[in-house]
């Protein structure tokens, strides 16, 4: 017995009846599907004309003797339906999915394909998803029967809302020093940006603007790595956001040394410089300061003069 995957009411019987050894043996056949339908032919196909389970039997003959066999047979068509809670979502809010035209005792795998790369081999109902980035995505599900067949659902196309948030930043990268952060944001399915909110995780308050921020400027009053966050909403109300690191160097420059040299004597210099860039550069400046020469102040002394 073989089903056939591509019209799977049809089924093909094969004979393999044994008759004896002996040549020219009469032969006969008796298919009963089960279904009120009879062939007598040695292997016969047979269309169901419904799904369901029936009790095939088989009656051979040489004329003489007579043998039989009966064999229960499942014929399974199943056509699944899905369906979405919504068909446009923002990117990292869940949807739901439903599936519905199967029965799940006659499938051995299900298969969701989300469209994104990921699949779910999920059997129940009421299956929560979450697409991270925005884009568009064909949803479709896949089972297997017990007849090793396979059948594919309706497709769902899926909208999910919500720029790419991206942003760069150039300057010094030094404390105290203005940085330009520069939007570098992409909107998706026609939906604007409206608005964009800045965290500069250096405890300052977030900033809110309803202009593209190019050349948006921010100081950081002190050295040290801040994770920078930069949060979109566009038209469609979703929000995004993306965190990226940026190190502000806090650099101070030192050094100790004697107050008096010795001429043509080698002199000690101490760097107690510091900072928080791993690639400190230095450069020394030793600047000639003319000596001064010190006034000479003469007192006054007075002789006495002799009268005559």
């Amino acid at each position: 017995m073989e089903n056939v995957c591509t019209d799977k009411l049809r089924v093909n019987f094969t004979d393999l009846s044994d008759f004896g050894p002996i040549p020219g043996t009469p032969r006969f056949w008796r298919w009963e599907f089960g279904d009120g339908n009879t062939s007598t032919a040695p292997s016969p196909s047979h269309v169901y004309a419904a799904t369901g389970s029936y009790n095939v039997r088989l009656v051979v003959s040489d004329g003489n003797c007579e043998s039989e066999m009966t064999q229960v047979i499942d014929i399974i068509d199943e056509r699944p339906v899905i369906r979405s809670s919504a068909m446009e979502v923002c990117a990292a809010n869940s949807l739901i999915f439903n599936r519905d035209n199967v029965d799940p005792n006659n499938i051995v795998r299900w298969e969701w394909n989300w469209g994104d790369g990921t699949y779910a081999p999920v059997a129940g109902d009421n299956i929560a998803k979450t697409f991270r980035l925005p884009g568009r995505y064909s949803v479709q599900l896949t089972v297997t029967d017990r007849n090793n067949c396979t059948s594919t659902s309706n497709i769902l196309a899926i909208q999910v809302n919500g720029a790419t948030a991206d942003f760069g930043v150039t300057g010094r990268r030094c404390e105290g020093d203005e940085q330009a952060f520069n939007d570098a944001s992409t909107a998706w399915h026609g939906y604007a940006i409206s608005s964009w909110t800045w965290n500069f995780g250096d405890g300052t308050p977030d900033e809110t603007v309803t202009t593209r921020p190019l050349d948006y400027k921010h100081a950081f009053a002190a050295g040290g790595t801040y994770n920078v966050t930069l949060q979109v909403t566009d038209a469609a109300g979703c929000r995004t956001s993306i965190s990226r690191p940026v190190e502000v160097r806090n650099l101070e420059a030192g050094f100790n040394t004697a107050r008096v040299a010795c001429k043509n004597t080698p002199h000690a210099f101490t760097n107690t410089s510091s900072g928080t860039s791993n690639t400190l550069t230095y450069a020394w400046i030793l600047e000639i300061i003319p000596r001064q020469r010190l006034p000479v102040h003469r007192r006054p002394t007075s002789f006495p003069v002799p009268t005559p």
